[in-house]
């Protein structure tokens, strides 16, 4: 299926992408996958860069193996949306993207963000849209540090593949 949107981001036009198809954005470390799923993003200004561009929040939520309470999430920032484009970003250019939040529970295992070194990898916005009621797909292909501790035992530092795509609804 294609689709074709309007784009909130100055003059730029969205360009018609192939939605998203399979599970959604994957988190991998110590043998343990986690997906996350439901991606929006909105203009929240949760990450400022100034010059009077308004920051851009993706967040998803852990969908599977299981619901994670009180919740689990994976969040980016996006401080200058008006400079996101078609091509790859590294996880690590802080200008562009920021990974703020990653959380993920398997069993007895919690993973958490942690910011011992920057993220690697890269992540693309394929026909990226900040106008409420468009979508845009992500595709991440990265590792991120993180904590994880088992049964209330120690944390110890891991990193989390991350791989996958996934639709986004901008609200």
């Amino acid at each position: 299926m294609l689709w074709l949107a309007g784009c909130g981001n100055g003059d730029k036009q969205c360009q018609a992408h192939a939605d998203a198809s399979g599970p959604g954005v994957s988190g991998s470390v110590s043998g343990d996958t986690f997906t996350y799923g439901m991606f929006n993003s909105s203009p929240n200004n949760d990450c400022p860069a100034g010059g009077g561009v308004i920051s851009v929040t993706v967040e998803a939520r852990q969908v599977g193996p299981m619901a994670c309470t009180p919740g689990c999430f994976f969040n980016l920032c996006l401080p200058r949306p008006d400079l996101i484009g078609d091509d790859p970003i590294s996880l690590a250019d802080t200008t562009l993207v920021r990974v703020d939040t990653l959380a993920g529970r398997v069993g007895d295992c919690q993973t958490l963000l942690s910011d011992r070194a920057l993220p690697s990898g890269t992540v693309t916005f394929l026909g990226f849209c900040t106008t409420a009621g468009t979508s845009y797909v992500l595709v991440l292909a990265g590792s991120v540090p993180a904590t994880r501790s088992c049964s209330g035992g120690p944390a110890v530092d891991v990193d989390v593949a991350l791989s996958g795509q996934a639709d986004v609804a901008s609200l």
